[in-house]
C-alpha cells in the first residue's frame, strides 16, 4: 500500500539496484530499498514516486516526482 506515496531518497544516489528512501506512512517514517531505471540521475534529498514493488528483490521502483504535483 505505499504504491503512489511521496518519498525522499536518503542514500548518496539511486541505481537500478541499490539505494533507499524514507515514505511516511500513518505518521511513521518507514526506511525502503528502492531502485529505479538507468536514465533517472537520482540523489540524496530528491523527491521521488513509489510505483511498484518488486518480488524478486524484496524493494520498491521510484521515480522522479512529476512536478506537477508540487
Amino acid at each position: 500500500h505505499l504504491i503512489g506515496n511521496e518519498a525522499e531518497i536518503v542514500t548518496e544516489k539511486i541505481t537500478s539496484t541499490f539505494g533507499q528512501a524514507k515514505v511516511f506512512n500513518d505518521g511513521a517514517e518507514i526506511l525502503l530499498n528502492v531502485q529505479c531505471a538507468a536514465e533517472h540521475h537520482l540523489v540524496k534529498g530528491d523527491k521521488v514516486l513509489v510505483i511498484a514493488y518488486t518480488k524478486e528483490s524484496h524493494s520498491y521502483v521510484v521515480a522522479p516526482f512529476p512536478t506537477e504535483l508540487t
